[in-house]
């Protein structure tokens, strides 16, 4: 009779325990386990040994055991070690994607950034120790975007004598920068512009170009830049004899990124002019806007 109970006992209590834990001697089963039960302690341990274990297995169970253990270390709050997991599966399934709809933001994240940690090799330190990260960044931007080319059009306003003697204009510009130095530009750009008289009739128009250089600094999404240039222009009405002067124009910008390359701006931009043989001058100022391209 003891020994029917003792039987009778194992059968109602040990029986049971053991039904609930298949496969207990696989660890990739008994993580799978755990994780469909939510205790994401005892799958990331259990997935974690499997994964060891997993080198010589097939593709599919390599990317779920290492699915399931981003999962959840991200459920546990250790959104570093699910980067880490997907990085492990990236690195001998390169092109896995998740295409489930309805997948947790925090899960692509995850794996997007492990992407980007594997394709982008960290920066290498000078000897003397650490990079600033605003300098980093900088050079960052100069490497991936070192020309932009801007088209811009705005009204041009006169000063002086010529302010009464013609209408205020339009003005159109084309401009070519190119980021030499972490905060350093040089650029050039070519100039139309077109003047009603005031007394009415003909119009006098300018075309000019000039190259010259200046700071440009990148915050966020917007840009601050500055100009200073030295160039020619030819202004006449048309049919007539036109003159030829120095052109010394002083751009002043700011830029707001609208999409990855592409910013749209506005400027300011007083310029200088210096008629040759009567040395007569004048100057301008004019107010814009327009779109620059990152190339």
């Amino acid at each position: 009779m003891p020994i029917a109970s003792l039987i009778i006992c194992w059968l109602l209590l040990g029986a049971p325990e053991a039904a609930a834990q298949p496969g207990a001697a696989d660890a990739y089963q008994a993580g799978l386990a755990c994780f469909e039960r939510l205790d994401y302690a005892c799958a990331v341990d259990l997935l974690t040994a499997a994964s060891y274990a997993a080198h010589g297995s097939d593709r599919d169970r390599w990317c779920d055991i290492h699915r399931k253990l981003a999962e959840s270390q991200l459920a546990l709050g250790r959104p570093d070690r699910a980067v880490e997991a997907f990085e492990r599966l990236l690195s001998r399934v390169p092109d896995y994607r998740i295409d489930r709809p309805g997948t947790s933001p925090k899960i692509l994240d995850a794996l997007e950034r492990a992407r980007r940690e594997l394709l982008e090799p960290p920066p290498s330190l000078p000897p003397s120790g650490g990079v600033d990260p605003a300098e980093a960044r900088a050079r960052t931007e100069a490497r991936a975007r070192p020309l932009v080319l801007s088209l811009t059009g705005g009204a041009e306003f006169l000063v002086g004598e010529d302010s009464r003697l013609l209408e205020i204009g339009s003005a159109l510009d084309l401009g070519l920068s190119y980021r030499y130095a972490p905060g350093w530009v040089l650029g050039g750009g070519l100039r139309w512009t077109s003047h009603a008289l005031t007394r009415g009739g003909a119009s006098v128009h300018l075309v000019g170009g000039f190259a010259g250089g200046g700071p440009s600094f990148t915050i966020g999404p917007v840009r601050l830049s500055g100009l200073i240039g030295l160039g020619a222009a030819r202004f006449f009405v048309p049919g007539q004899d036109g003159k030829t002067a120095l052109f010394v124009p002083l751009r002043l910008g700011v830029d707001f990124e609208l999409v990855d390359r592409i910013w749209l701006g506005i400027g300011f931009s007083p310029s200088w002019l210096l008629s040759f043989g009567a040395f007569d001058s004048s100057l301008t100022f004019d107010l814009s806007a327009g779109l620059a391209v990152g190339l």
